[in-house]
């Protein structure tokens, strides 16, 4: 038997985005309310997971996965943030704190609960 997160309380909404967003990656607000590309220590709204002629499914809820660069974090909580490249990273100064369930630091992959 295999175990699985995914699938955990999972929510899309669907949003206007103002230019392609990189599919699993983190996901930000402009200042016009579109999604954009999460930039370096930015925080998170959620993860896009399509984008179609401007419009993009947001998850904002449940259980993903993402990259990680620099230390890897810690089970239970960590502070997140995006590192500007699709992924995230450990920010000691972030504003929110994410349930760490599964970490592979072998190929530097975090999950969590948005």
């Amino acid at each position: 038997m295999s175990i699985s997160y995914n699938g955990y309380d999972v929510n899309v909404i669907t949003m206007p985005a103002a230019e392609e967003l990189n599919i699993g990656g983190g996901v930000a607000l402009n200042s016009s309310g579109k999604c954009i590309n999460a930039a370096n220590e930015t925080d998170i709204i959620g993860v896009a997971v399509n984008n179609r002629e401007g419009i993009a499914g947001v998850q904002t809820k449940g259980y993903v996965e993402m990259k990680y660069t620099g230390s890897a974090p810690s089970y239970n909580y960590s502070k997140l943030i995006s590192n500007g490249n699709g992924g995230v990273k450990v920010y000691a100064s972030g504003t929110r704190d994410y349930k760490v369930i599964k970490l592979d630091t072998a190929n530097k992959i975090v999950g969590f609960i948005l």
